[in-house]
């Protein structure tokens, strides 16, 4: 196997660990949201300003700025699914 090919395999292995993470911390979240531990107008508004944040940062790549924010509406459109499927009140 060529050197390109293992690191392009590797970095595929990370990926699916990150969005494997990501799936894990959005459950925590729904959770937390659900037992109001996690206030969800609070965390909702949390998310808003991160996005805001990450777009104005002119340290950051376009596409980190793509996988941040991309990363953050995947925890919003979480607690819509959690909402819509009545897990959520």
């Amino acid at each position: 196997m060529s050197k390109l090919k293992e690191a392009q395999n590797a970095i595929e292995v990370q990926a699916g660990q990150l969005v494997a993470l990501q799936m894990l911390i959005e459950a925590m979240i729904v959770g937390g949201i659900r037992t109001k531990i996690i206030d969800e107008k609070e965390f909702i508004i949390l998310l808003d300003q991160g996005m805001k944040a990450f777009q104005n940062n002119t340290n950051m790549t376009d596409q980190e700025t793509f996988g941040a924010i991309g990363t953050l509406t995947s925890a919003v459109d979480m607690i819509k699914h959690a909402k819509d499927k009545q897990i959520l009140p």
